[in-house]
């Protein structure tokens, strides 16, 4: 499937909750565009789908991504009317605690 395809089929699960306030992605596109094509049509395509783009270049530490995507999940928390809904896709067993954390505090 195509990025567009990808970002429509979580557009149409996520809607479900409500009305979609922001779409992230978290990436290092300079790692990610060697196996998906230039940085900058990665970048137009994720735009063009109304993906903001947040670049996580990792250099030696894996953790940059899971970091940003944490404070992330609680700034949204702090100014958000509750209860809210977050959609996080990953397969990083660490974003689990934070996750709890939210769904305490009536984010699901």
């Amino acid at each position: 499937p195509s990025v567009i395809e990808v970002i429509e089929a979580i557009q149409n699960v996520a809607i479900a909750s409500g009305s979609i306030n922001c779409f992230n992605v978290y990436v290092d596109l300079d790692r990610h565009s060697e196996k998906a094509g230039t940085t900058a049509s990665l970048r137009q395509q994720l735009h063009d789908a109304g993906v903001s783009v947040v670049d996580c270049p990792s250099n030696a530490d894996k953790t940059v991504a899971d970091k940003m995507i944490i404070v992330d999940l609680f700034a949204f928390a702090m100014r958000s009317r509750l209860p809210g809904t977050v959609v996080v896709i990953s397969a990083d067993p660490d974003l689990a605690y934070t996750l709890s954390l939210l769904r305490q505090r009536r984010i699901k």
